[in-house]
């Protein structure tokens, strides 16, 4: 019931100096839809069983979503490449290249991985331009 993240995502933040609140643009590797929500919630953007809520609300759409999620379209849109074309996006986004998907002014951006060992990773990306 819970991701590697759950692990990952409060030793990141706190090296980093900053909270999932922070966070503009978020690229989640997504091999199920479940992963992706619950990858969300040990991230710490919501409580366990909330980012079904989120969704519902709209609250990762690219275009108006408070938690904009995989603007590349994930997996499905990006090939499997290991999630590195997450990593890719979420530099575009940071660079303000992203296109018609750009979240206007994008900032800081969280990529996670997930193995299919129970192994895990997550990288906080931030741009000060």
């Amino acid at each position: 019931t819970s991701t590697p993240q759950v692990f990952a995502a409060p030793v990141a933040f706190a090296m980093a100096g900053l909270t999932p609140a922070d966070v503009d643009v978020y690229t989640c590797y997504d091999p199920f839809t479940i992963h992706t929500l619950m990858q969300i919630e040990d991230s710490g953007f919501c409580e366990k069983g909330g980012a079904g809520e989120m969704a519902e609300r709209g609250d990762f759409a690219y275009d108006s979503g408070v938690l904009p999620t995989d603007t590349h379209g994930g997996l499905l849109s990006q090939g499997h490449m290991w999630g590195m074309n997450h990593v890719i996006e979420a530099v575009r986004q940071l660079r303000g290249e992203a296109g018609a998907a750009q979240i206007a002014n994008a900032r800081l951006g969280l990529v996670t991985g997930w193995g299919d060992f129970g192994d895990g990773s997550l990288v906080v990306l931030r741009s000060d331009a």
